[in-house]
């Protein structure tokens, strides 16, 4: 009588372990599947808008459906919900994305050629000293690139504000910067470690990530926990 008690005791405490287990892994399998669909999403889309014209509303629609995501608290998202809410902001991204995006990629090509030229023409200290100068300065450009997509997704303000906003961000919440470089490290050895990933999940997988940061760490008005802040604050976009 002894051992069946201890038994149906045992079973009824692994019972709430094994449940919240389910729980998990259900959790986890849905925000697989939605990185893939966004990342399906992106393709897509990048290609309607021939890539050139597309590519950029496509980032942009994917921080704010990440957006929606983690304000709404909305693991259960079916497939379907997450694809219309990318291509809702899609539409909504054609012109102002491509304004940000551009612009960016052509600032970090001319580093990344000036990089190259400085490495391969100049010798010496001053050529070491000036090719160092400009790696800090390409990584804090990776850096401004990565934050400045879920600054814009969720205040309805200009992208030369959110651009301000980004800098500012980038200096006052330096465990938030720090995580964000991390992460990006991560994402390139992972991609060449396992490119698989980069086929499966691609850019949704790092833009999700880059959002969780931002919402546990960087302490936007309306996005994760309030912090004392020196971010000018204004009123985050509403959600749909």
């Amino acid at each position: 009588m002894r051992s069946r008690a201890s038994f149906t005791l045992a079973s009824a405490e692994r019972q709430p372990r094994l449940t919240r287990f389910a729980i998990r892994f259900e959790q986890l399998a849905r925000i697989s599947m939605n990185i893939f669909v966004v990342n399906l999403a992106i393709l897509v889309h990048s290609f309607l808008g021939l890539v050139v014209v597309g590519w950029f509303p496509s980032v942009a629609a994917a921080y704010g459906t990440w957006r929606h995501w983690f304000r709404e608290s909305a693991p259960q998202w079916t497939a379907r919900e997450t694809w219309a809410t990318f291509h809702h902001l899609w539409r909504g991204e054609l012109g102002a994305a491509n304004l940000l995006g551009w612009p960016l990629t052509l600032a970090g090509a001319l580093l990344v050629l000036e990089l190259r030229l400085m490495t391969h023409e100049v010798a010496g200290a001053s050529g070491a000293a000036t090719g160092g100068a400009l790696t800090v300065i390409l990584f804090a450009l990776v850096l401004f690139a990565m934050l400045v997509w879920v600054v814009r997704a969720h205040f309805d303000q200009t992208s030369w504000w959110a651009a301000r906003t980004t800098v500012q961000m980038l200096l006052a919440r330096p465990i938030c910067s720090l995580m964000l470089a991390v992460l990006g490290l991560i994402t390139l050895w992972t991609w060449s470690q396992w490119p698989g990933l980069l086929v499966v999940f691609g850019a949704a997988l790092p833009i999700f990530l880059v959002t969780a940061i931002v919402y546990y760490l960087g302490g936007l008005p309306g996005f994760g926990a309030p912090r004392p802040s020196r971010v000018t604050p204004h009123h985050p976009k509403e959600s749909s």
